[in-house]
């Protein structure tokens, strides 16, 4: 029996279902999100899921989706690409979220 193959989309399509129906994106050092159309600084979001996602299990390209929220409850979805083609910007930032070395290492 095969299993279900997990597509980018339908990681999304999960995490919305559970209410993560907004889109976050840096925006210079802090996150924006497209809900309230507010910019968040590190100690207003925590991160509450992460999935990682490769197209091809042989490759060195894939994703991060990370689900979010901010603390006047907006939920949506932080994505970043992984290895060379990361966005360091999205990675200084989730490095200064509270607890975010033991979050992240929990959720890897």
């Amino acid at each position: 029996m095969s299993q279900p193959v997990n597509t980018l989309s339908s990681i999304i399509y999960d995490l919305q279902t559970e209410g993560f129906v907004h889109t976050f994106s840096m925006i210079q050092d802090e996150i924006g999100c497209s809900g309230p159309r507010k910019l968040y600084k590190p100690g207003e979001v925590k991160i509450v899921k992460q999935n990682n996602f490769r197209a091809n299990p042989y490759s060195s390209s894939g994703a991060v989706i990370y689900a979010l929220e901010t603390n006047d409850g907006y939920k949506g979805v932080l994505i970043n690409r992984v290895g060379i083609y990361a966005d360091q910007a999205i990675e200084r930032f989730l490095k200064k979220l509270p607890g975010a070395k033991k979050e992240l290492e929990q959720l890897a």
